[in-house]
């Protein structure tokens, strides 16, 4: 399953649906980052 999500421009990101369900992801819960497990996609483009 491939999921991306956007960053705001308050650097926070919303976790889609789907991933949030596959995983149990309740609102409350504590996320850890564990370097290298998030990749980055690609840069915004500047309009």
């Amino acid at each position: 399953m491939r999921i991306e999500a956007t960053v705001s421009d308050k650097g926070q990101i919303t976790i889609p649906r789907a991933l949030r369900d596959r995983l149990g992801i309740r609102p409350g819960d504590v996320l850890r980052h564990q370097p290298p497990r998030v990749i980055r996609g690609g840069a915004a483009s500047s309009a």
